[in-house]
């Protein structure tokens, strides 16, 4: 057994060298074949415990059997008042049969079951019943009792020819098999499902290491990407105010100067969310919280979207709710996001309509964002939210004309809002609108908290 386990080991570190090497199913495929062999020969090994375990009881039974025919013939000669002499004895034919067949010629007597059963019962708590034979035929029985996959003696022939005989019919020894086997099946049972957790887990860490190698070759294709359209943008600015006709003339050089600029505040924006998610999963990130204005903040938004390049941008604003208690510069930037969302993933030829909203709920805050855009599948919904992980992953990455970016706004503005003590959700229906929902506690609920 020990040996088996050593070469499924064996062989599963070999499959994962080569799932490596290769990048296939190896693995899988070799884990999922020492799984079905530890099954197997756990079955075989159950399956010859039993059969061992019976044929030892069978043996013990047919020598008690045995005996309780003697004991059972010698009382039916007692009370006869006769004495047997065996002759002419052949040595196939046991001195039981003998015994009987010479007492049935001279007291016309069989086997009494009854009396059998009694001598069995002493000392005895297994379920049995004995069957009487004719010529293959049960003619009577100690019982009417009948067994499941019963084990059965050698038939014991009451007559020479064989015409009569007794045999036993012993219930399944399931106890018997327990009370002997039972802490090695548990001790077998507890590796068995040590070892199935081992190997579920490591194919479980294997589908999260691939997933996850897939994710960062994603974010590095978006990020230089992303990086790549400023870096060149500044690139050709700076190369511009290197031509005298650009450097001559105040109004090229500073569009020139304002676009580089603008540029480079997009990369570090970028750059900035990467390393604010960062301090936010670990916990290095204080957030400065006072009572904010929405209106202000929101028109801010507004005004920095309002000129996007080839969109058609219609805001709404409804503020039943004048202040919310939060870091201003996280919170705008996490609302930010979400109209940045908005317009990029808004329906071709549409003028987008944007509405943004919010309520006083007594104990806190709500913060609405909500468009007429693309929307968001239900299976999408569940991950949006995940680092690297963007709705048009499933279909629509930038790969295939789809929004560019590496999946990072809707995973800070959940990060940003859980830091403020607060909760986000989203409701969407594809091809119709897309809801985001902050609910941010007031100053009073979160020092009781």
């Amino acid at each position: 057994m020990r040996l088996f386990v050593s070469f499924v080991v064996s062989l599963q570190k070999i499959a994962l060298i080569n799932m490596f090497r290769k990048g296939k199913n190896t693995f899988i495929i070799i884990s999922i074949f020492g799984l079905l062999a530890t099954f197997v020969s756990q079955g075989i090994w159950l399956f010859q415990s039993f059969t061992f375990t019976a044929s030892e009881l069978r043996i013990q039974i047919n020598e008690e059997f045995n005996v309780a025919l003697f004991k059972e013939a010698e009382i039916r000669a007692c009370s006869a008042l006769t004495s047997i002499t065996i002759s002419d004895v052949n040595e196939e034919t046991p001195n039981i049969t003998v015994f009987n067949d010479e007492l049935y010629k001279r007291t016309k007597t069989r086997p009494n079951l009854n009396i059998i059963d009694s001598i069995l019962c002493t000392g005895n708590t297994f379920n049995y019943n004995i069957h009487y034979i004719k010529n293959g035929k049960i003619i009577s029985n100690s019982s009417n009792r009948t067994f499941l996959f019963p084990i059965t003696t050698d038939t014991i022939y009451t007559r020479r020819d064989k015409s009569e005989g007794v045999y036993l019919e012993l219930a399944n020894p399931y106890s018997v098999f327990f009370e002997k086997m039972g802490l090695i099946m548990f001790i077998n049972i507890i590796m068995l499902v040590i070892t199935i957790s081992c190997i579920v887990k490591q194919l479980n860490n294997i589908r999260i290491q691939r997933k996850t190698m897939q994710l960062r070759k994603d974010f590095t294709y978006a990020m230089v990407h992303d990086m790549k359209s400023p870096l060149s943008t500044i690139t050709i600015g700076a190369n511009a105010l290197g031509y005298e006709k650009v450097a001559s003339n105040a109004d090229m050089r500073e569009k020139y100067t304002r676009i580089m600029k603008d540029e480079a505040q997009h990369l570090f924006a970028l750059v900035n969310k990467v390393l604010t998610i960062s301090k936010l999963e670990e916990g290095k990130l204080e957030m400065n919280k006072v009572n904010v204005d929405i209106a202000p903040m929101v028109e801010s938004i507004e005004e920095k979207f309002s000129t996007y390049p080839g969109k058609d941008i219609h805001f709404t604003n409804n503020f039943a709710a004048e202040t919310v208690y939060a870091d201003a510069e996280y919170l705008s930037e996490a609302l930010s996001n979400l109209v940045d969302n908005a317009v990029k993933y808004s329906r071709k030829d549409v003028t987008i309509e944007i509405e943004i909203s919010s309520r006083d709920t007594g104990s806190g805050v709500e913060i609405r964002v909500r468009d007429n855009g693309m929307g968001i599948s239900k299976k999408d919904q569940k991950v949006i939210f995940d680092k690297f992980e963007r709705a048009s992953a499933l279909g629509r990455t930038f790969k295939h004309n789809g929004p560019a970016g590496f999946g990072l706004g809707l995973s800070y503005v959940m990060q940003v809002i859980e830091a403020h003590g607060g909760i986000v959700g989203v409701d969407s229906e594809v091809g119709q609108y897309t809801e985001f929902t902050i609910l941010l506690p007031n100053e009073n609920v979160e020092e009781t908290a």
